[in-house]
């Protein structure tokens, strides 16, 4: 059974990022999403502007609906599926640096 964690940071400028973590038998993997964020009603569209992994490419779009907002959590839709994200103060130190690094990388 594997195990993920992203961070979605979303500046008041539109700019956004995404850095992720993903473990499973044996393996870790780090990714990361440099990308744009606007907002219409309830409608949130990420642009992918540079990215270190094969699947969010430049020019990528990644849409999704806010389906409730509380202080402690969102609940996302994209098409049927459901996800909650647990809102946090700021990205934790060891996932920041490691986005750095893979900046260098890409």
């Amino acid at each position: 059974m594997g195990h993920g964690v992203i961070y979605t940071e979303f500046q008041k400028n539109g700019d956004c990022l995404q850095i992720f973590h993903a473990s499973a038998l044996w393996q870790d993997k780090w990714g990361y999403i440099d990308c744009t964020w606007q907002l219409t009603g309830n409608d949130v569209r990420l642009a992918v502007n540079k990215s270190s992994t094969s699947s969010a490419k430049k020019g990528d779009n990644i849409d999704f609906n806010l389906a409730k907002i509380t202080k402690k959590y969102l609940i996302l839709m994209s098409g049927s599926k459901k996800q909650k994200w647990e809102r946090v103060p700021e990205i934790p130190t060891q996932f920041r640096a490691k986005y750095h690094e893979l900046r260098l990388k890409h």
